[in-house]
């Protein structure tokens, strides 16, 4: 993942400074609770101006500035009344409102500028996030996906069988369990879903981690990270289910979550529902 976006992300629970040069994570959501539960409006900020306020990059689904009309590419010029230049201002004004208090913002979109009044929410957990953002929609297209040899690897729904996006790292142990359990559930059910095993890492990297693993699921490389960005991808391992008529219907993060998924994806898993 590209460390510019991994900054961005942090942006969406208002993240102190000091965690913006940390790294992607192995997923461990508990959620924001209690005591440390960050005020969020749930937007991924951009570059900012003196003049011309923060940038909007991305207004998530389902979160307040969603509800409130805010759109990507939108400038946000003021919190409270109170200027906004710099994304750090806008993050300090936004930490010292408390849960559930409504915020006024002033935006500008092209020529025009308009208020925008929405309740701060407590920061959801990253999954909860991703959850809330991408369940129920189509999945943005992913085409720059590379095999080991830099062949085109084909991420579109085709129809029949669910696809399932395996994203992970080499560095990461969770990943090599919840890669093991996919593996065995496509042995067992061969023809009930599809599996693109997705790293953002070096292809060297990756054959070198590969050599030592006989069994293993089709591997994407995910060039320039495009696949990451796309869908927020900031924790390993993160798994999302993409139906055959290409909309995103699971985002689970963490081995024992997958380990619920896994009989929605087969035959038997369905019939046992009933």
């Amino acid at each position: 993942m590209t460390q510019p976006l991994f900054r961005a992300l942090l942006t969406l629970t208002v993240a102190l400074a000091a965690a913006l040069a940390l790294p992607a994570t192995v997923a461990a959501d508990s959620g924001a609770t209690g005591a440390l539960a960050r005020p969020w409006i749930g937007v991924v900020l951009g570059e900012s101006d003196a003049q011309a306020g923060v940038a909007v990059d991305m207004v998530l689904r389902r979160s307040p500035a969603h509800a409130a009309g805010l759109q990507d590419g939108d400038r946000i010029l003021s919190v409270n009344g109170e200027p906004v230049r710099t994304t750090g201002k806008l993050q300090t004004i936004l930490r010292g409102q408390p849960i559930g208090r409504q915020v006024a913002l002033e935006v500008q979109r092209g020529d025009e500028t308009f208020q925008a009044s929405m309740p701060l929410r407590a920061a959801p957990s990253s999954s909860d996030l991703l959850r809330l953002h991408l369940e129920g929609f189509p999945a943005p297209e992913l085409s720059s996906l590379r095999d080991l040899d830099g062949e085109p690897v084909d991420a579109s729904a085709d129809g029949e069988r669910p696809l399932v996006l395996d994203f992970w790292a080499t560095w990461c142990g969770v990943c090599r369990q919840v890669n093991r359990r996919l593996q065995e559930a496509l042995e067992e059910s061969p023809d009930s879903f599809r599996v693109i095993s997705i790293t953002s890492e070096e292809p060297r990297v990756v054959r070198d981690h590969l050599q030592t693993r006989p069994r293993r699921l089709p591997v994407a490389i995910d060039t320039d990270s495009a696949a990451h960005d796309a869908l927020l991808v900031s924790t390993y391992p993160l798994v999302i289910v993409i139906s055959p008529d290409g909309e995103v219907t699971h985002v689970v993060t963490g081995l024992q979550q997958v380990e619920a998924l896994l009989p929605s994806l087969t035959p038997s898993g369905a019939d046992s529902d009933d």
